[in-house]
Formats: C-alpha cells, sequence, structure tokens
C-alpha cells in the first residue's frame, strides 16, 4: 500500500492583502510578500521605507523617507545639538568648579591642619554643589617605577603601596599547561588552577539563528543579549 504524502506545512507567510491592510493601518513594522521568479523565490518588499532603499558605498543601507519617522529623527538631531551644547557648558563650569572647591579644599586643610574631603559651594539662589576629593589615582607605572628608583625607600614607601605579580605571556597558558599535566597530571593541575569558560557570540550571528528551531530561538534571546543600536547624527 503506497504511502501518503505528509501534508504540505501551513504557510506563515501572511497574504499581501494582510501585509497591505497592515501598512495601511501603519504598521511600524511594514509588510513584504513573496513573488515566485524562474528558479526560486525573491522578496518584493512593499514597506515605504524599503521600497526604495538604497545601499551606500561603504555598505549601509539608506532608508527612503517616511513622513512622521523623518519627523522624529528631526527632533532627535534638535536634541541632539542642544545636549551637545549644554554638556560642553556643563564640562567648562564644572572643570571651573572643581578647580576651586580643590584650591579651598587645599588651602583649608595646610593652614587648619585638617583633613576633610568634601566642600560645599553656596549660589546666591540657595542652591549647594558639593566637591569632593576622593583619594583615586590613575598611577603611570613606568614613572612610578622611575620614582621608587631616585626617591629614599621611607619616601617611596609613604607614597605608594606595592603589588607585584606574574601574568602569563600571550600563548604560555596552553603549553605550561599541557607541560604540567605531563609531569604532574591532570588532576594535580586542577588544584592549582581554576577552569573558567566564558563565551562571545560568533561573526554572523543574524544569519547563522535561521536555521534554529522556536526552542532553540528561545534559549539563544535568553542567554544572548544584544547591545541597544548607537544612534549618531550623520553629517
Amino acid at each position: 500500500m503506497a504511502k501518503k504524502a505528509p501534508p504540505a506545512a501551513a504557510s506563515t507567510n501572511p497574504s499581501a492583502e494582510e501585509q497591505l491592510k497592515a501598512l495601511l493601518a501603519g504598521d511600524s513594522k511594514g509588510a513584504t510578500s513573496v513573488v515566485s521568479v524562474a528558479g526560486g523565490t525573491k522578496l518584493a518588499l512593499v514597506d515605504p521605507a524599503l521600497l526604495n532603499a538604497t545601499k551606500t558605498k561603504s555598505g549601509v543601507l539608506q532608508l527612503a523617507l517616511v513622513k512622521d519617522v523623518g519627523e522624529k529623527v528631526d527632533r532627535f538631531s534638535e536634541l541632539d545639538a542642544k545636549i551637545t551644547d549644554l554638556q560642553r557648558e556643563q564640562d567648562e563650569v564644572g572643570e571651573f568648579l572643581r578647580g576651586y572647591g580643590s584650591e579651598k579644599r587645599e588651602i583649608w586643610n595646610t593652614t587648619q591642619k585638617d583633613d576633610v574631603s568634601s566642600v560645599k559651594i553656596p549660589s546666591g539662589n540657595g542652591q549647594t554643589l558639593m566637591c569632593t576629593v576622593k583619594d583615586a589615582f590613575s598611577v603611570n607605572d613606568t614613572l612610578a617605577r622611575q620614582a621608587e628608583m631616585e626617591f629614599p625607600k621611607e619616601v617611596f614607601g609613604r607614597l605608594f603601596e606595592k603589588e607585584e605579580k606574574y601574568e602569563m605571556k600571550s600563548g604560555v597558558e596552553p603549553l605550561l599547561l599541557k607541560f604540567l599535566e605531563e609531569k604532574l597530571g591532570s588532576e594535580a593541575v586542577a588544584k592549582f588552577f581554576e577552569k573558567k569558560v566564558k563565551y562571545k557570540v560568533a561573526s554572523g550571528y543574524d544569519r547563522n539563528i535561521l536555521g534554529l528551531t522556536s526552542e532553540q530561538l528561545q534559549l539563544m534571546k535568553n542567554c544572548a543579549t544584544r547591545h541597544k543600536p548607537t544612534l549618531k547624527v550623520a553629517k
């Protein structure tokens, strides 16, 4: 008895009518339809942003204008310019106030034999700005090494705390581990080294997930979170 052919899988692609209705309803995700052509199928785009889209020489997709979205682009550009100007002004004023507060703190501590770390700077409108100087420094190790050689030991010891540790040179770790395993055995090596495993998403992620099942896609969604897209006003 001949076996019955399995039923054809239901198409998950929405009909052209459904897509056009979604488009007319203002669906921001747009719509697509699949058109049969010789040798296979091609994707015919009916999304207004993609219908007349072009690709630049640098590989960037230039979308076509959609009025309401374009208005948001204009507003974002306006806000970006304002934020940039405000940030620049805040940086300039802040640099002055940091210097002012630091100077007054230093004078007070020197003359009063005190050790305050914060000062409050008042305004004429009831506002107060607190300037705090923390014992947090970035150290140039090369120059610190020079100071260690030039300063008396007791002077250097009051200024710096020295920590020495060995870091594995590039390419040495797998060879060293293999050598120790051969000499001591893997169990002995495990007593001295803690194995940690880190993962990163491979290149071509968007293409590589296309063949996954819905369960696999959900797992990937939970374990690999894409960073938020960046926005930059293009000149």
